[in-house]
């Protein structure tokens, strides 16, 4: 059935079926909301595989819609085969240090978060989610449509959309959650604006497959090169023989002309290898000048760029990046990092793929940092992990319970769709 066949009133329309818009679906569909999501991309493709950790705050967010196990179950890195980031001279060089339990990687029980993180790549998290959304009455997941502009009112928003075929049509919704990424059109209509810098250096990620390459330092989720001609950071993708490669200050023509001689030296020494893919990019911290819009909201990279390295990133479903009540997290990310008029918080800003200004950043991965006291908590610890926000809740609370009291222009004189006396938290 094509998009203009099907229906044209929702109340929740989700611009954006990456990691931050899919978490959103499944949080609103947790909750018995109807949605439509509306992703450009009708295949997630593998050649990129961007975020690679998944935060325990992400994993907490997949285990409460009960697809934790499921994610782990089609993970090619078990939480079991390391959990250790190593930083050496070369993958043939001597050890520096190890640190243990990175991300949140552990086989046991921990009393600081209900799930441990995992390594994955973000196309299998995106996979699971779509599988996931698809099995959940109320979410309409429409791939291969893009939007392309919205008209918005005081009761509601009218978006245009473009279908597979390339035609055009229209659909009406209460609410609209922008998580289309930095080059997505949400951000754009309803005027926000980025501010802040980024790095002027650039950077180069590529993916290669060599099935011989193996290292005596032993299993490790990350291996940070620092006595490299080039130093860098490397990782597995799988246990078949795909690697991953981070070269900061290579930029695309000379990582693209002398990609063997860059992974030799992170290696310390020549390796057969194929090149897969390989993606430039820029570190940015950008953060949006304004989250909401009355009925329009930001989520995962519509809202900030920022780089990932410093902290475990995704998929933060939400969420990069999303992950905050629904937090990135994306990352990343979902329906947390909406927030509402007056009651939002801004995150530090996430990275991004500035040459294509594509959704997801890059693949760059944190520094392991111990564990810290959680504001507000004094007796409780995390990993790093973003913390929920209270933005989620407010929208949350307009579309369940009592619909007609929120969708309302309050009488006196209030901003439409407002309680009186609700105060966003």
């Amino acid at each position: 059935m094509t998009g203009s066949a099907r229906g044209r009133e929702t109340p929740v329309l989700v611009a954006g079926g990456g990691p931050a818009g899919l978490a959103a679906a499944a949080e609103l569909a947790s909750r018995g909301i109807p949605c439509v999501v509306i992703e450009p991309r009708a295949q997630v493709s593998h050649r990129r595989p961007r975020a690679k950790t998944t935060s325990v705050r992400t994993m907490e967010h997949l285990r409460r819609w009960g697809i934790a196990d499921t994610l782990r179950a089609a993970a090619p890195l078990p939480v079991a085969w390391s959990q250790r980031v190593t930083f050496c001279e070369s993958l043939t060089g001597r050890r520096i240090t190890d640190f243990e339990g990175a991300f949140g990687l552990v086989t046991g029980r921990d009393e600081r978060f209900a799930e441990a993180g995992q390594q994955v790549p973000q196309p299998v998290v995106e996979e699971v989610l779509r599988t996931h959304i698809r099995g959940q009455g109320g979410v309409d997941l429409r791939l291969g449509h893009a939007v392309t502009g919205l008209d918005q009112r005081d009761d509601a928003v009218t978006v245009t959309v473009r279908d597979a075929s390339g035609a055009g049509y229209q659909i009406t919704a209460r609410y609209v959650l922008g998580c289309d990424g930095a080059a997505g059109v949400v951000r754009d209509q309803m005027g926000a604006r980025y501010a802040g810098q980024s790095d002027p250096r650039p950077n180069y990620n590529v993916v290669f497959r060599a099935p011989s390459l193996d290292t005596h330092l032993g299993p490790a989720v990350q291996y940070w090169v620092l006595r490299a001609p080039v130093p860098g950071l490397l990782g597995r993708l799988d246990l078949h023989g795909t690697w991953w490669g981070i070269l900061p200050g290579i930029g695309a023509s000379y990582g693209a002309a002398h990609a063997g001689e860059l992974i030799a030296g992170l290696v310390g020494a020549p390796v057969e290898h194929e090149v897969l893919a390989s993606d430039p990019w820029t570190a940015r911290m950008l953060v949006a000048d304004r989250f909401a819009d009355r009925r329009v909201f930001l989520a995962g990279e519509e809202r900030a760029r920022e780089p990932a390295v410093g902290r475990a990133r995704v998929q933060h479903l939400g969420g990069r990046r999303g992950q905050r009540g629904v937090e990135d997290r994306g990352r990343r990310a979902g329906l947390g990092t909406a927030g509402a008029p007056g009651q939002l918080r801004a995150r530090a800003p996430r990275g991004d793929r500035a040459d294509r200004g594509e959704r997801g950043g890059q693949h760059a991965q944190p520094v392991p940092r111990p564990a810290v006291r959680r504001a507000g908590h004094p007796g409780r610890k995390t990993v790093g992990v973003p913390q929920p926000r209270a933005g989620a809740r407010v929208l949350l609370r307009r579309l369940a319970g009592d619909p007609a009291r929120y969708l309302a222009r309050s009488r006196d004189g209030g901003r439409p769709g407002r309680r009186a006396g609700d105060s966003g938290r």
